[in-house]
């Protein structure tokens, strides 16, 4: 089975394995010197600041940048990613029978309280209060009904990772960055005065929580392609 899989990896926090077919890219390129570079490029990295890219904004959308430039500028039948410290389940993969219709996510992480107060403790509410906003104003395609299941229940599949068929993974490319577009442009200006790291880059943990919501309603978002859930560890 040809598939690939981009381990989202940064300046200082590089892959710690390898799996599968697995291409490493730096996010946040565009900040790096050219003599690093010239480093991580003799060890065939890719970087995050070639072709279509937003590798700019990756003080602010983390591993997202990473994720835009596999959408962007990849061609892989099956493609997904991972990152530098977590990895897909060798033995979970492996016994996939993949379907040209099916999305393969990052299995659940379940937290001792709801996933609105667990992100809002530990990344600030801003994120979700501008998540309301932009559904108030109809900005992104949520309802205040959809958002409200965040106050009700207590898991999310974490870390961005997921991996399917080319057509598959570019669809919820397509609607994850729509709804990640439109917070960035409504915050970007308040962004740079945030001081704490994880609240500056609260967009970049905020998508964990709007995957979350989409693979709730796949059908409404994603038509009939199915959610499978895939294991996963963190090293």
């Amino acid at each position: 089975m040809n598939y690939t899989f981009y381990c989202n990896c940064f300046q200082n926090n590089v892959n710690k394995f390898t799996q599968f077919n697995q291409k490493n890219l730096i996010c946040g390129s565009s900040y790096l010197s050219n003599e690093y570079k010239q480093i991580l490029n003799n060890k065939d990295f890719l970087f995050d600041d070639t072709g279509d890219n937003i590798s700019y904004v990756n003080p602010w959308l983390g591993d997202l940048t990473g994720l835009y430039w596999v959408w962007k500028n990849t061609s892989d039948e099956i493609v997904g990613t991972n990152q530098y410290r977590r990895r897909w389940l060798n033995e979970s993969v492996e016994n996939l029978k993949f379907n040209e219709k099916t999305l393969y996510v990052s299995a659940p992480f379940k937290f001792d309280e709801t996933v609105y107060e667990q992100f809002s403790r530990c990344h600030g509410e801003i994120g979700m209060l501008l998540l309301y906003e932009a559904a108030r104003q109809k900005k992104i395609p949520f309802t205040i009904e959809q958002l409200d299941v965040l106050k009700n229940f207590n898991y999310l599949s974490s870390c961005n990772m997921f991996f399917g068929y080319r057509t598959v993974f570019d669809k919820v490319c397509s609607v994850l960055f729509e709804i990640i577009f439109e917070i960035y442009n409504g915050s970007k200006y308040a962004l740079p005065y945030i001081q704490n790291g994880k609240q500056t880059r609260m967009i970049a943990f905020l998508s964990e929580r709007i995957l979350t919501l989409l693979y709730l309603h796949s059908k409404q978002y994603f038509g009939d392609i199915e959610i499978v859930d895939v294991g996963w560890e963190m090293l």
